[in-house]
C-alpha cells in the first residue's frame, strides 16, 4: 500500500502531505538500513562460525596427519636403533667369547681331553 492511498480521502494542504511523505519514508529507509545491518551482521555470524568450524576440522586432520608421521617415523628409528643395538650385542659377545677362548685355550682342551677320558674310562 503506497502512502499516496493512504493520503488520499484526507484533505491537506500540499505542504503537510509532503512533509508526511518524506517522514514517512525516512522511517520506511531507517528501518530497512537497521534490518539491513542486523542481516548483515547475522550474515557475518554465521560466516564467522562456518569459518572456525572449517578451520578448526582442518586442524584436527593436520594434527592426526602429523601425529601419524610422528608415530611411524618414532617407530622406524625405534626399530633401527633396536636393530643395531642387537647387531652391536651380537658382535661384542662374539668377541668376548673370542678372546676368553683364546686366553682359556689351554684350560678348555685339557678339560675336555679328561671329560672324554673319565667317559671312556
Amino acid at each position: 500500500m503506497s502512502l499516496e492511498k493512504l493520503l488520499e480521502g484526507a484533505e491537506l494542504a500540499p505542504e503537510v502531505a509532503s512533509q508526511l511523505t518524506q517522514i514517512f519514508e525516512s522511517e520506511v529507509s531507517a528501518r530497512l538500513e537497521a534490518e539491513r545491518e542486523s542481516l548483515t551482521e547475522s550474515i557475518r555470524e554465521e560466516v564467522k562460525t562456518e569459518l572456525i568450524e572449517k578451520y578448526d576440522a582442518i586442524l584436527e586432520s593436520a594434527r592426526e596427519e602429523i601425529k601419524t608421521e610422528l608415530i611411524e617415523h618414532y617407530d622406524s628409528v625405534l626399530e633401527s636403533a633396536k636393530e643395531d643395538i642387537s647387531s652391536k650385542f651380537d658382535a661384542y659377545v662374539s668377541y668376548i667369547a673370542e678372546k676368553w677362548l683364546e686366553d682359556n685355550r689351554l684350560a678348555v682342551e685339557s678339560g675336555v681331553k679328561v671329560e672324554l677320558a673319565e667317559k671312556v674310562f
